[in-house]
């Protein structure tokens, strides 16, 4: 028999408890938690079974244990007529921390507007990115140029960076900012624009800048790498003191981590891409070896800058890497012959990368890394980033979120196998080094411009509570008048008072996760019970919510709504009082629905 512990947990806590997704006697999707106590986890085989009879803590005020069928709770809401879904409100599971609705970069309107609570300096500009002359090396993403902010007081410099505005401005919106520290050895010389392979040195490319024809690609007419004769033509060499300067600086500016200054801290972008992403100046494939010397050198020098940073590695790019390093995964092709990881006992990186923190730490007494940090793209071609649209793309998009946590799911990729990406984090962590947080610093799942990119967003944040992943922050995020926008509102702002969805996880199921996921959580600070419902059919879902705990009845509760046949509001769909513990709703075609019990 699986508990459910009324626990009150911190953010970086969460990993006491491990979510689990079983499906019951009828097929039906339900969302428990296991008791590690009992050696329970999220990831073994055995634990995806028959939900049935569980003891619950009660949170209703009797202070006795509730003992509820969950398999028959959805039977019984369903019928040829209905679909069944319910939320256990007399329970709750964990904390969802609040930085899991983060995002990379984006504007101050829209950060205040969706009521966004943590805000990422990210991305390939940033591994070479000069915080004193406030010039960026963009790799392979426009030509491997040096770029200065033009806009930049060059006098003030470098109070007047880029990033120093930035973190100023993050910070005094009442967000919480991460920022990229480089790890790559290198950063831009001079305090103009230049290039990396520059014709003058290089010769003739595949491609030319057309607004600096003088500059390169990197790529000869036949579509062979250029070999790089000298790394520092553009860039000079730097160590962990640029580092520990930077820190020392905007501590002066916004305070440390303790005097409410910046926390968080990534270690590089994606370093087993530098070989392709910044090869004029780090040609050669990061292997095992590298990572755990870099790691070590710069997160140690974080900490020793500022001893309340908070640290996020390794910040890898994508499934391959999770397994294998730059070295065995050269050409970015995966090899049977994976002669880095055969050094270290055929380890996934991953779980060598963990295992390498958590012995530095056993070695010194500081832990140098706090979350473990991945990020996630679909490798189905044309999902991520893209707004490709038909009926296949949009079946394909519905499902990538399974990858995040579905043990039963067969990703539809080259992958071809279940990835459940958040409950394999916390298996690593709890097997190497437990008390790690879990963090996903990039993901896009596209379409933000549709309405199917709202209702995959919604899902995913839904997803991200309900698993205890700690933060995740989307890159590329959707302006205001973009529908995924509407997914952030609908759990940060969905009343334009900053009224959020809750902050305690409840228990929850559908009778078909492919037509109706539900969310639930308790609110803490008024006690009102929010739960999110997204219908991703293209009819009407008549849905019958079954609410087992009978101090729901005679509750007032408010339907708030944002659908394809509004794609610039969310508006209120419905305003009543709970009847009694089932509730019959109609979900509008290919929409978002919250429902909001008051207390």
């Amino acid at each position: 028999m699986k508990k459910r512990y009324l626990l009150a947990m911190t953010l970086f806590l969460g990993a006491c408890l491990f979510g689990v997704a079983s499906l019951g006697a009828g097929g039906y999707l339900i969302y428990e938690y296991g008791d590690p106590t009992n050696g329970e986890s999220a990831t073994g085989s055995n634990q995806y079974q028959t939900n049935s009879n569980i003891q619950l803590s009660s949170v209703s005020g009797s202070g006795e244990p509730a003992v509820l069928d969950y398999d028959e709770l959805i039977q019984d809401g369903t019928t040829e007529q209905r679909l069944g879904v319910f939320v256990d409100t007399s329970a709750y599971s964990h904390q969802i921390s609040p930085f899991v609705y983060g995002i990379n970069f984006s504007d101050p309107q829209t950060l205040t507007e969706l009521n966004i609570p943590l805000r990422r300096w990210g991305g390939n500009a940033t591994t070479r990115y000069n915080w004193r002359t406030d010039v960026s090396n963009r790799g392979s993403d426009w030509f491997f140029e040096n770029v200065p902010n033009e806009d930049t007081d060059v006098a003030n410099l470098p109070a007047s960076s880029t990033s120093n505005q930035f973190f100023g401005e993050t910070l005094g919106l009442g967000i919480d900012p991460i920022i990229t520290m480089p790890m790559i050895g290198w950063t831009p010389s001079g305090t103009g624009y230049a290039c990396g392979f520059p014709t003058s040195i290089y010769g003739d490319q595949q491609f030319l800048d057309p607004f600096r024809p003088e500059c390169g690609n990197g790529v000869t007419k036949d579509g062979a790498f250029l070999a790089v004769s000298d790394p520092g033509i553009i860039s000079e060499p730097i160590d962990e003191t640029f580092v520990k300067d930077w820190i020392a600086f905007l501590s002066e500016q916004h305070g440390s981590a303790a005097e409410g200054g910046i926390r968080f801290f990534n270690l590089d972008n994606e370093p087993m891409l530098w070989h392709r992403t910044h090869r004029d100046v780090h040609p050669d494939p990061v292997s095992y070896a590298e990572m755990k010397e870099r790691s070590i050198t710069y997160a140690s020098a974080i900490k020793e800058a500022d001893p309340n940073a908070l640290t996020l590695g390794p910040v890898a790019w994508g499934w391959p890497a999770y397994f294998n390093s730059a070295l065995d995964l050269n050409d970015n092709s995966a090899r049977f012959d994976n002669p880095d990881q055969e050094i270290y006992g055929d380890q996934p990186f991953v779980v060598w990368y963990l295992e390498q923190m958590r012995l530095h730490e056993e070695e010194t007494g500081t832990r140098i890394l706090d979350f473990l940090d991945l990020h996630y793209y679909s490798e189905v071609p044309g999902l991520s980033l893209s707004d490709e649209i038909n009926s296949e793309m949009k079946r394909m998009r519905f499902n990538a979120t399974r990858s995040l946590w579905d043990p039963t799911y067969r990703d539809e990729s080259w992958i071809n196998k279940p990835i459940m990406v958040i409950p394999r984090m916390h298996e690593w962590i709890a097997e190497t080094y437990p008390g790690t947080g879990t963090a996903i610093t990039e993901y896009n799942f596209g379409a933000t411009n549709h309405i199917t990119g709202a209702l995959v967003q919604a899902d995913a944040l839904g997803i991200f509570g309900r698993e205890r992943l700690d933060l995740a922050t989307m890159w590329s995020p959707p302006t205001l008048e973009q529908p995924a926008a509407f997914a952030f509102k609908m759990y940060r702002n969905y009343d334009g008072n900053n009224s959020t969805f809750g902050d305690l996880s409840l228990p929850t199921g559908t009778h078909d996760q492919n037509r109706v996921s539900v969310y639930a959580a308790y609110r803490q600070d008024d006690g009102a019970v929010t739960i999110v419902l997204i219908n991703k059919s293209p009819i009407v879902e008549p849905v019958t919510l079954t609410l087992p705990d009978g101090n729901m009845i005679g509750r007032d509760y408010t339907h708030y709504l944002y659908s394809e046949a509004d794609l610039s509001r969310i508006v209120v769909a419905a305003e009543d009082i709970v009847p009694q513990s089932q509730v019959e709703l109609n979900l509008p075609t290919e929409s978002i629905s919250l429902i909001v019990i008051q207390p």
